[in-house]
């Protein structure tokens, strides 16, 4: 699993001139928090979010699309559109507020009703004593 990166530009700040570190983007393909593959080999791609921010999160990840250099039969090249291609191992994890539940919906249709329910386990809040 790999959670994508931050990348950060240190930009001046237009009232005051201070640079400051600003956060450009960190996220797969404008759209997934981070990649994961399993031992089986199969890819996969998952987001992180609210149950709140669930259907703004679907409508982005399935309206994405890609320009992609196109050949036709007859000779002629033009640009055009293709949807994002997601796969029933991309998921959104949809976290339910003030518990330890996320809804996670496959792909393609990332559909909620459908969602199973994951519990988050419990971490220890003691220290590790080294």
């Amino acid at each position: 699993m790999e959670r994508a990166r931050n990348v950060i530009r240190w930009l001046p700040d237009k009232k005051t001139g201070v640079t400051r570190p600003v956060s450009l983007h960190h996220d797969f393909f404008g759209k997934f928090d981070g990649v994961y593959v399993t031992q089986d080999g199969f890819r996969g791609f998952y987001q992180v979010t609210t149950e709140d921010n669930f259907h703004a999160r679907r409508h982005k990840i399935l309206a994405f699309n890609v320009p992609q250099w196109s050949s036709e039969p007859q000779g002629k090249e033009h640009w055009r559109s293709w949807s994002f291609p997601v796969t029933p191992e991309d998921v959104i994890l949809a976290h339910r507020r003030g518990t330890r539940i996320f809804r996670v919906a496959r792909g393609p249709l990332f559909l909620l009703p459908e969602a199973e329910e994951w519990t988050a386990p419990k971490l220890s809040t003691r220290s590790i004593a080294t």
